[in-house]
């Protein structure tokens, strides 16, 4: 498929899903304002290396310019093998020392809380149409001076939102992001 296929839907799935829902209530500036970089990823024999090298471009050259990056990986659709490059960037940002810069965030059409049970619906938080993890940076997050007491609060305003919409209907509209070959 092609590539701005999939940056279009995913583009679509922020605004119309992260951002309409408040799933996420930093988003909209920065999607509004166009200060997210979209890349999809193919699959490469040296993937590793493609991932650290999107890492350093990120805070190399990208940092005074864009907000945040999302990476779609739509060849991860095996939701365990994604969770291994998830820990593999993990790693080769500490391996770099590049962890007071970069922060990850996970997105899946599997995506799973820990002992949460696949069709709970509080898993569609990070669920998304295709395998994507979102860089931030994380002097950025940290600028927020969120309190123990917001982040809870953003999380329980997504599982009420979450539970209200159901695993059925939050499926169909998960599944409308995606585009058909």
């Amino acid at each position: 498929m092609n590539k701005e296929i999939y940056i279009e839907d995913s583009k679509k799935w922020v605004s119309e899903f992260v951002i309409k829902n408040n799933i996420c209530p930093f988003a909209s500036g920065p999607f509004r304002n166009g200060k997210i970089d979209w890349k999809v990823l193919d699959e490469a024999p040296k993937f590793d290396g493609i991932l650290e090298m999107e890492i350093k471009h990120f805070i190399e050259d990208d940092w005074n310019n864009i907000s945040s990056k999302f990476l779609i990986i739509p060849f991860l659709d095996n939701f365990n093998d994604y969770v291994e490059v998830y820990y593999l960037m993990d790693y080769l940002t500490e391996k770099n020392g590049l962890e007071k810069f970069v922060q990850f965030v996970s997105f899946h059409p599997e995506s799973r809380y820990g002992d949460v049970e696949p069709n709970d619906p509080v898993n569609f938080a990070n669920r998304s149409p295709y395998p994507m993890i979102q860089i931030l940076k994380k002097p950025e997050v940290e600028s927020l001076n969120l309190s123990e007491e917001d982040k809870m609060e953003i999380l329980e305003n997504n599982e009420n939102f979450l539970i209200s919409e159901g695993f059925e209907k939050l499926t169909k509209n998960l599944n409308g992001f995606r585009h058909k070959n």
